[in-house]
């Protein structure tokens, strides 16, 4: 009775792992690994922002997105986002189904440890499997080795598909601004900047209520009072409305184009093409634009940043540095792509 009863509480135990683990590889995993690459470089708020949005474009009924929005977007963080590209390859066969057959996967990769538990409740279970006069099942268990080993070999192919496909320009930069004045000097006003320029890919930087090529702008410092008098909204500030949707806080981008140089301190490829940034609306735009904005490379890594026409005699004017969300991989493929066709990627078709 005694061994009867501790088989019976082993199969009860190996039951409840199986489904539990079969749940997180549907409901947690499957989701954060498909969202992986739309949070890269965001924050946590941003990244909760798009993955509640994401949850509801997969049909996750809203009391489902409020209870797994945390864990999914903390594993999502954590899972490398080059893994997902294999949905771009789904998605040339299944196209809009490729999530959920890749959540026919999930459902068959086997918990960690979960053969030797089975080996401990029947020491003979893979003999039995392995029996000619069994039949085997045409959909076989993944095991959790294997799936390891599947994860790292889509990102390893993913960084090199993202470095190929992906736009250079479409990264973080950060930097520090000044007010430039007629005479073109530089007036320091002790604000930061953090540009987001976001060029949504089918799998890659989809963002909330972002369509196409746009900027996602913060400004933050002690100086932000100077701004707000030159006529900069406030949204645009960091911290300033952090529970408006990811979207709201957006400006929508036209594509590049040649332009004068308004302040007399570009530098590089500013000259030859600049990346006009106008008050174009996004899915939820609630922010107030600026009318021009201006991008521009110096070098792969360098770039400025200025609002012209803001005020009268003034330019707000930033000298960024990259602070790439790409991996180390990725980065010198794009890198190097940038590097041997600078001009180009600021076609708004690339």
């Amino acid at each position: 009775m005694e061994v009867a009863a501790k088989k019976q509480k082993l199969e009860s135990k190996i039951t409840f792992y199986r489904t539990g683990w079969f749940l997180f590889m549907v409901l947690v995993f499957g989701p954060a690994w498909y969202l992986a690459s739309t949070v890269e470089g965001v924050s946590f708020s941003g990244s909760l922002d798009i993955i509640s949005e994401g949850l509801g474009d997969l049909y996750f009924p809203s009391f489902l997105v409020s209870l797994l929005k945390y864990p999914i977007t903390i594993l999502a963080t954590l899972i490398p986002g080059s893994s997902a590209f294999v949905f771009i390859v789904l998605a040339l066969f299944f196209s809009y189904g490729s999530f959920f057959i890749a959540f026919l996967y999930f459902a068959f990769v086997q918990p960690p440890n979960f053969n030797e538990m089975k080996t401990k409740l029947d020491p003979e279970w893979r003999i039995k499997e392995d029996a000619k006069w069994i039949v085997k099942p045409l959909a076989r268990p993944v095991t959790f080795a294997g799936f390891i080993v599947f994860l790292v070999l889509t990102t390893v192919l993913g960084e090199i598909f993202y470095g190929f496909y992906r736009n250079p320009i479409a990264d973080n930069f950060t930097g520090t601004v000044y007010l430039v004045d007629r005479s073109n000097k530089k007036i320091p006003i002790d604000v930061s900047i953090k540009l987001d320029i976001i060029d949504p890919g089918m799998v890659y930087d989809r963002k909330p209520g972002v369509r196409e090529r746009s900027m996602k702008i913060e400004f933050f410092g002690k100086g932000l009072k100077t701004l707000k008098d030159l006529g900069v909204d406030e949204k645009l500030f960091a911290g300033g409305s952090e529970n408006a949707r990811y979207g709201s806080r957006v400006c929508g981008a036209d594509s590049g184009t040649t332009a004068k140089n308004p302040s007399g301190f570009y530098r590089g490829t500013w000259l030859l093409r600049s990346y006009n940034f106008k008050n174009k609306p996004t899915e939820w735009e609630t922010v107030r634009c600026p009318e021009k904005m201006h991008f521009g490379m110096e070098t792969y890594d360098t770039a400025q940043f200025a609002i012209s026409e803001i005020a009268k005699g003034h330019i707000v004017y930033a000298e960024l540095k990259r602070d790439s969300r790409f991996s180390f991989l990725q980065g010198m493929i794009l890198k190097n792509r940038y590097e041997n066709n600078k001009n180009n990627f600021f076609d708004p078709d690339l």
